[in-house]
């Protein structure tokens, strides 16, 4: 049996998730794009980190964990369409905490987009896009809520 893309049980590796496409599309777009996230101290981190700078994405705020691994997810195509599969229970990025935010790289944003995942269901997001920064307090405050959700 020959396998290839069109084989089920083959999966291709590819690059998603809504941040992650949204800091790339600024960044081609010519926007001074940064991220903020943590990766795992493994294959799927390092592969993340060496997209990002390929793309032109500033990773000063992305942080390595040895003690977690990146969250993965998993698309097929069955018969009600895209099913995704989503690995992030315990990933380095369930762990990113409010005291580990890194302040300076967030102090200097003009315009944040927050992606926060549905508490009942992973495959839901909803993007609060430019959300201007306004005071310090303010800006913990929203990312401790939108960590809360998230994690």
């Amino acid at each position: 049996m020959r396998r290839g893309p069109s084989d089920p049980d083959t999966y291709v590796r590819g690059f998603g998730g809504d941040t992650s496409n949204m800091a790339i599309a600024a960044a081609r777009l010519g926007a001074r794009a940064r991220y903020v996230s943590r990766v795992g101290d493994d294959a799927f981190g390092r592969s993340l980190l060496r997209l990002w700078a390929d793309e032109g994405v500033d990773t000063r705020g992305v942080t390595t964990d040895a003690a977690a691994p990146t969250g993965v997810y998993f698309v097929t195509h069955g018969p009600a369409g895209h099913e995704f599969s989503y690995l992030r229970t315990g990933s380095a990025a369930s762990r990113l905490e409010p005291s580990t935010l890194p302040e300076d790289v967030i102090r200097g944003a003009q315009c944040a987009a927050r992606i926060r995942a549905s508490a009942r269901r992973s495959a839901e997001a909803h993007a609060t896009p430019c959300s201007r920064p306004s005071t310090r307090r303010r800006r913990r405050e929203r990312a401790s809520r939108t960590i809360r959700i998230c994690g």
